[in-house]
């Protein structure tokens, strides 16, 4: 069965366990510039080509040759022709793009779900996506030059990265476009069980699965209340009677620490055998 571009990433971090503090000096700025510069490009192509050079420099250093005699003293250079060859794949950008689109709607349409007053601004979401997308692109690109020039550590990339991204998903959040939609009722209700789905899908693709992670609780907790606030008997109880809210908010906190205790056992439970 082939590997995937993550199971080769994988194996990639296992191999340079491996290398010499020189050597891995000199391959993980390759690896680093290589990644940061590889946009567009066939990732499992990317991570094969990244392994298969790993793969020679132990081969060398078992030799007692250093990287730098195998490769050379200029691995920018190198790493140019390195990404020239590589086969372009802009499908992966455009599920980039995609993904962070559909994640920057379903992050904006989370209030909407729980309150139907509250409108989808599909354009902000979609401004906010474009802005960070290209923000991280260019920071990504300038992280990885660094390394063949003034480097930059990692906590000023974070810094920067934070510095960049903040104040245009503040801006997006403050913004009103024209393409903002409601979904009371059956649509609310449609919309709030596709969202569910999704990220019930996305957990469940996940590897490692944390059942400690909050959101395995809050999320269907919020849905709930949706789901509740659009049936109309649901919504009068919710809201127009004194203690509706209450009731009901007092109803997970209890499911919220049945949960965990659950949680907690089950850990238990495995570790004992």
């Amino acid at each position: 069965m082939a590997k995937t571009a993550a199971q080769l990433a994988q194996e990639n971090t296992a191999l340079r366990a491996q290398l010499t503090p020189a050597n891995k000096t000199y391959y993980e700025s390759l690896m680093v510039y290589i990644r940061a510069q590889a946009v567009g490009k066939d990732e499992l192509a990317v991570e094969q080509e990244l392994l298969a050079i790993l793969t020679d420099i132990l081969a060398a250093q078992q030799d007692g040759r250093t990287a730098e005699a195998y490769f050379g003293k200029n691995p920018q250079e190198t790493a140019d022709d390195i990404l020239a060859a590589l086969p372009n794949k802009w499908r992966d950008l455009l599920n980039l793009v995609l993904y962070a689109g559909g994640a920057c709607i379903l992050l904006m349409a989370y209030p909407m779900l729980i309150d139907p007053a509250r409108p989808l601004d599909v354009g902000a979401a979609l401004f906010i996506a474009a802005y960070c997308l290209i923000i991280i692109v260019l920071l990504s690109r300038l992280f990885g030059q660094s390394r063949y020039g003034r480097p930059l550590s990692d906590r000023t990339a974070n810094w920067l990265l934070l510095g960049f991204l903040l104040p245009g998903i503040f801006f997006g959040l403050l913004m009103k476009t024209a393409w903002r939609f409601y979904f009371p009722g059956v649509g609310g209700i449609i919309l709030i069980l596709a969202f569910l789905l999704i990220i019930g899908f996305v957990f469940w693709r996940k590897e490692k699965k944390n059942w400690k992670d909050p959101l395995i609780f809050l999320v269907p907790m919020n849905v709930i209340i949706g789901l509740i606030q659009r049936i109309p008997a649901g919504n009068q109880f919710f809201n127009h009677t004194p203690n509706g809210r209450y009731v009901i908010l007092a109803a997970f906190g209890v499911l919220f620490i049945v949960y965990y205790i659950l949680v907690w056992w089950f850990s238990r439970r495995h570790r004992s055998r």
